[in-house]
């Protein structure tokens, strides 16, 4: 893409996930009876994953978008204190590449410092392996290729 004569990108990528989950049920051996597990914490019924990519040789950036749709902690529909709110988590990074054998690297995960729901009915007030706990954070390296 060009803008004024200027090339700011050579690469331009574009991936997108989403996720519907109609009907999930689970049964135990010598249950009669089955339990419905879509919409619960681990599986919401939207899920939703867009990373877009922007870069040249020299340059490189990345844009992540996770969403997470409202669910409950439990399998009843009826308690209020059980729903999850739909979460949304944003994420940047960028590298850049000064020579041809060192890379340079940094970004953002959780940009605006999304917090998770808490709870009732969930282990510890909240679902750590579905959601962000630790909130934003940065990061940042070098990377030398011998």
């Amino acid at each position: 893409a060009e803008f004024g004569g200027f090339s700011f990108a050579d690469t331009f990528s574009l991936d997108a996930l989403y996720t519907y989950t109609h009907r999930f049920r689970t049964q135990q051996v010598f249950a009669e009876s089955e339990t419905v597990q879509e919409g619960l914490a681990a599986l919401p019924r939207h899920q939703l994953h867009i990373t877009a990519n922007l870069g040249t040789d020299t340059l490189k950036t990345a844009w992540t978008v996770r969403r997470r749709g409202k669910a409950r902690s439990v399998q009843s529909f009826d308690i209020p204190e059980t729903q999850l709110p739909a979460v949304v988590y944003v994420d940047a990074a960028v590298q850049l590449r000064p020579t041809q054998n060192t890379i340079l690297f940094a970004g953002i995960e959780n940009i605006f410092d999304t917090k998770i729901p808490i709870v009732a009915f969930a282990p510890s007030g909240y679902f750590y392996e579905h959601y962000d706990v630790i909130g934003r954070r940065f990061f940042a390296g070098i990377k030398a290729e011998f």
